[in-house]
């Protein structure tokens, strides 16, 4: 024991191997992004997709698809506008675009992946606009039902908007958008006083131009359409508007005619092109790290 002593002394006095170093927690911002979190909703670049439900993924046909994507990859893709169209039919909620028969949905499935994203993702703020087909009591039942009214938004008409970190702390971080809702929840906004934009029938790059009606109200959301349809969307038509330098100088004209950013930009197969770069440019974030 007594030759052991010294042992034991020497290796009271060794200091012990230092342990990994606990990564510092990164501030996630607001959809993805700290210089965000201060600006008002109106302020902020969401890229929405169109006919969002309609994905090659989700086996939609190709006359009817818009998207290659299904709505699960949209959003983690960084998609932050939903454009659906629902109907009522065979006494059940479904989302298609033109035809059923060319590809369809329950609404529940999207409304779901919906939920799940804004569940998994605290920080995200997103909007919904739906092309109305079915009642509007029975799309607001089914929503309000739904696991997706958890964060729903209420903006009152003429009021500024809220910044995205306000929304994100109040835990109302979608935006929901429609037709004919008179009589509806708060939460349903009336598109035609809160959106405004271009027409969406472009069937040349020379047709998508920057000319707006009036904003119909104080704060309403400036929409742009950077979509061809002739006669149907095609990867081959976005592929003639979705990359630079045509886009983002298209969206740089507008915002100087216009003299402001626009808060929605639409486009077909949102994956091909410089879409989501884009929105990241206009956002003056493109290429920051928070």
């Amino acid at each position: 024991m007594l030759r052991l002593l010294p042992l034991l002394l020497l290796a009271a006095c060794v200091e012990p191997e230092p342990g990994p170093e606990t990564e510092p927690e990164v501030d996630p911002g607001c959809n993805g992004h700290l210089a965000l979190c201060d600006r008002p909703l109106d302020e902020v670049v969401f890229l929405r997709t169109h006919n969002s439900m309609s994905s090659e993924e989700r086996g939609y046909h190709i006359w009817s698809r818009n998207h290659t994507y299904a709505v699960p990859t949209q959003l983690a893709d960084g998609v932050r506008g939903l454009n659906i169209d629902v109907y009522f039919e065979e006494d059940e909620l479904i989302v298609y675009h033109g035809f059923r028969d060319l590809g369809w949905q329950p609404l529940d499935e999207i409304l779901t992946e919906l939920s799940d994203f804004l569940e998994a993702m605290p920080n995200e703020v997103v909007t919904l606009d739906f092309q109305q087909g079915a009642p509007m009591d029975v799309t607001v039942e089914a929503l309000e039902a739904h696991a997706v009214s958890t964060w729903f938004h209420s903006q009152p008409l003429n009021a500024p908007w809220p910044t995205l970190a306000a929304m994100i702390d109040a835990g109302t971080r979608l935006v929901v958008f429609s037709s004919g809702t008179e009589g509806t929840p708060d939460w349903m906004h009336d598109k035609n006083a809160y959106l405004y934009g271009d027409a969406t029938q472009a069937e040349t790059p020379d047709d998508l131009g920057c000319t707006v009606p009036e904003p119909p109200s104080a704060y309403a959301l400036l929409a742009l359409s950077n979509v061809l349809t002739d006669p149907i969307a095609s990867p081959d038509l976005a592929d003639q508007v979705n990359f630079n330098p045509f886009m983002l100088e298209r969206l740089e004209r507008c915002a100087d005619e216009l003299g402001r950013l626009p808060s929605q930009v639409s486009v077909d197969y949102y994956s091909r092109g410089d879409a989501l770069e884009n929105v990241d440019r206009l956002n003056g974030v493109w290429g920051y790290v928070d």
